[in-house]
């Protein structure tokens, strides 16, 4: 019961993070560690000189997938999916309708512990 737990707290960070990226860049804890981070620059990173009219840059034509890393968007958006996949893999199963609900409630709890942490953190 612990490990779900972990993750979500995981997941609500990474969540806030990317959020934060995402809605308040200027207001973040991120903003000083450059155009990786601000989702409205980081985007270009994968065109020639970041500029989408000269295109893609040979290893993002080839192997669409390592667009991934290209800026904190991405590698985020790609995070809380697998911890999203590990909360779900370490629950056990069958479960009761109200085991449902008392596990809804500790992720609900623990998300909102973990994502109020980080997004409410200023610069």
């Amino acid at each position: 019961m612990v490990a779900p737990i972990i993750y979500t707290i995981l997941t609500a960070l990474v969540m806030a993070s990317w959020e934060k990226t995402m809605h308040h860049f200027e207001k973040s804890i991120f903003w000083k560690w450059g155009r990786f981070f601000n989702a409205n620059e980081s985007w270009k990173n994968k065109y020639i000189n970041r500029d989408p009219a000269q295109g893609l840059k040979p290893l993002y034509k080839y192997a669409g997938a390592l667009v991934t890393f290209t800026d904190y968007y991405h590698i985020a958006k790609n995070v809380v999916l697998i911890l999203a996949m590990r909360i779900g893999s370490t629950l056990p199963a069958p479960i009761k309708w109200y085991e449902i609900l008392a596990l809804w409630a500790i992720y609900t709890a623990t998300f909102s512990l973990g994502w109020n942490y980080l997004f409410a953190k200023k610069k």
